[in-house]
């Protein structure tokens, strides 16, 4: 499973929280260093983009970047961990690349 987050704290929380569950996993920083070699098979991989703290053209061109770069990885193992108080570039960031001509479903998972 690769979770592609808009900032490190978020992150963090999910790297933390499939930690917790007994995965293994990987947590990388997207920036000019990511390449499809450095995301492991057989953990799961969480990549911090840091796309809200950037213009949503910004958002859009990195999220497009790092989606290249996982152009054969499964849609179905791909998740998108957003802001829950939907700070950020929600939508160009959600639906831009991930599945290029796809659906993309956006369930909100907060339990407020």
């Amino acid at each position: 499973m690769i979770v592609i987050a808009d900032d490190i704290t978020g992150a963090a929380e999910i790297a933390g929280i499939a930690f917790e569950s007994g995965q293994k996993v990987q947590l990388l920083c997207a920036d000019g260093s990511l390449c499809r070699d450095c995301v492991t098979t057989g953990c799961t991989t969480v990549i911090a983009t840091d796309t809200r703290s950037m213009s949503e053209a910004e958002a859009i061109g990195e999220t497009r970047r790092v989606a290249s770069l996982l152009h054969d990885i499964p849609p179905s193992s791909l998740f998108k961990k957003t802001d829950s108080a939907l700070r950020g570039h929600v939508v160009g960031d959600a639906l831009t690349g991930y599945v290029e001509g796809g659906a993309v479903v956006y369930a909100d998972a907060d339990d407020r």
